[in-house]
């Protein structure tokens, strides 16, 4: 995009002024890209030539954004909103420090509005060509003196003064100007899909950890591995329909068999013989003196001995 001299040679005091305030030389290129930035904004007729936001000293009545963070206000005269819009565009953050050095410059109509358009002044506007008056001129359109005849509202060309759009907003920080409306409502946006995602993730999670922990209990509970066996609910209810039993009458125990007294003459003798054999298998135990145990021992001897002292034979 080739810089193009401007032909128009009348313009108003007001840029002069404001291209004071802001150490730029008021020639023929700096007072052609401030009038058709003017005329892109349509605010002079409020005293607020470039519809800056916020409120300054001297300001009436709110003309648009009123009710947000960024309203423009009418100023009761023309040098007050001058002096607002230098002050405002002079702050640090969102592009204006580039704006300041292009108009200081004051060479070329591109280069400033390069600046303009790539700051976050009223970034997007016009379908990425605001200003659009400037772009016009720069593209082979018609060049005119804006001298805001008849007008007393904010442009149509930008948005942002009609409470849409991008122009002004944003915060102050330490003496830095901060973003723009667009810029807020972006990274209001991108925080409201964030925490859409952040919930989303969460129920994702529980439902798992639900679904997780149903199984492991499942698996925990030896009853519910055995086919047949019911637990809980499920057995009570299986109880409460289960058919009654009918109880079968008892039995009475069958008599005993009647003995006979060849039975009974059976069991004297069985009793008997087991009594001599434990008789036999359990020694007896006597209570002797010496003497008798002595001659006891004689008899015993010669009962299994001849008189030459040996054991006879059995």
């Amino acid at each position: 995009m080739a810089s193009t001299t401007p032909t128009a040679t009348s313009y108003p005091a007001w840029e002069t002024a404001f291209l004071t305030q802001i150490q730029a030389p008021s020639n023929a290129v700096t007072l052609e890209a401030l009038n058709l930035w003017a005329a892109a904004e349509g605010g002079v007729p409020s005293n607020n030539p470039l519809n800056a936001s916020g409120k300054g000293p001297g300001a009436t009545t709110c003309i648009a954004q009123c009710g947000s963070s960024s309203p423009i206000y009418a100023y009761a005269t023309l040098d007050q909103g001058v002096a607002y819009n230098t002050q405002f565009l002079q702050r640090q953050g969102n592009g204006y420090p580039a704006i300041i050095s292009a108009f200081q410059e004051g060479t070329s109509l591109s280069a400033i509005w390069q600046a303009i358009n790539q700051s976050g002044w009223c970034h997007g506007c016009g379908g990425g060509k605001y200003p659009g008056a400037l772009y016009a001129a720069l593209n082979g359109g018609a060049v005119s003196v804006y001298t805001a005849a008849g007008a007393n509202s904010p442009s149509a060309e930008n948005p942002g003064a009609s409470g849409v759009g991008c122009s002004g907003g944003g915060f102050d920080i330490l003496g830095a100007h901060i973003m723009t409306n667009c810029q807020r409502k972006a990274l209001v946006g991108g925080l409201l899909v964030g925490a859409g995602g952040l919930v989303l993730l969460v129920g994702a999670t529980l439902i798992a950890s639900n679904a997780l922990k149903g199984t492991a209990l499942k698996a925990a509970d030896p009853l519910q591995r055995i086919p047949g066996v019911r637990r809980g609910a499920e057995a009570t209810q299986a109880v409460a329909t289960a058919p009654a039993e009918v109880a079968t009458p008892a039995t009475a125990p069958a008599p005993a068999p009647e003995t006979t007294p060849e039975d009974e003459e059976t069991k004297r003798e069985n009793r008997r013989l087991a009594a001599q054999l434990r008789a036999r298998q359990t020694p007896r135990q006597h209570t002797r003196t010496p003497r008798q145990t002595r001659e006891h021992m004689d008899a015993d001897r010669k009962a299994r001995t001849g008189d030459n002292g040996r054991y006879a034979p059995f």
